[in-house]
């Protein structure tokens, strides 16, 4: 699917809902404006950083036939390594409309294809413009470790893929102390935000932290929820872009019983 430019926000009343938002430092702010926007308080509570990771080799990614991004940071940093890619001839991929937003934002230019629908490897192996890949190279634009499924599946499809890792995600140090009795509901847009925020708070924290309402983005988070304890089946996002994320927050808000305390 061509992509556009994510539109504005949807437009509601968060009645003064107190939003955690566990992206990374340089990720949060479009969102947590977002949720100020529209009457939320953003509480902004980082547990994932992210570190470049140094590029081995002489290996040119725009002489590829399609490079695809896995993030935006991908996009941050594939494009600050390789600024050549901004006037190259490769076909380019994000998996979600926020890496396609970052890249439009770095070079002007839009992605090429997007998933029509699922945002997550899956999706992107679904698109038509990889159905037949054999002989083509795949520049894979991602962080350290992360699934393999769309390498494996494309080298399944006889396509010759390189794999640049450019960052790493790492634990916060020091992390700030959490008023949980100030926080209505909790979003995370990986299993590794997940993940860090159980251990980042003390063991006696955990009770207040898996009685808290939380966001996911994939059927996995959700899997991952429930492995961790949460009392509350999780409120499933479509995609990680921040106009999904606030139109969910209005329709949860919109569900609560009138005489519920969530401000």
């Amino acid at each position: 699917m061509r992509c556009m430019p994510t539109p504005e926000p949807h437009s509601g009343n968060l009645k003064g809902l107190r939003v955690l938002v566990t992206r990374p430092a340089e990720q949060a702010t479009p969102l947590c404006r977002a949720i100020e926007e529209v009457g939320g308080i953003a509480i902004h509570y980082p547990t994932i950083e992210i570190e470049p990771i140094a590029v081995a080799g002489t290996f040119d990614p725009a002489t590829a036939d399609i490079g695809i991004f896995i993030s935006r940071n991908a996009v941050r940093y594939a494009l600050k390594e390789f600024p050549q890619l901004a006037n190259s001839a490769i076909e380019t991929i994000t998996v979600g409309q926020g890496s396609a937003d970052e890249y439009h934002k770095i070079t002007g230019r839009q992605i090429d294809f997007i998933p029509h629908q699922h945002f997550n490897s899956e999706g992107v192996l679904a698109l038509p413009e990889l159905s037949h890949v054999a002989g083509k190279s795949i520049v894979l634009f991602k962080g350290e470790g992360g699934r393999d499924k769309l390498e494996s599946e494309l080298k399944r499809r006889k396509a010759k893929v390189i794999p640049l890792e450019l960052y790493r995600r790492i634990v916060p140090a020091n992390p700030p102390t959490v008023e949980w009795q100030n926080i209505d509901i909790i979003i995370t847009t990986s299993n590794m935000a997940l993940e860090n925020l159980h251990k980042m708070i003390s063991e006696k924290e955990h009770p207040a932290l898996l009685n808290k309402p939380l966001v996911v983005i994939s059927r996995r988070g959700e899997q991952l929820a429930h492995e961790l304890g949460f009392v509350a089946p999780p409120l499933v996002a479509d995609s990680a872009d921040t106009a999904t994320l606030i139109e969910l927050l209005n329709r949860w808000l919109r569900r609560q019983p009138k005489n519920k305390n969530v401000s």
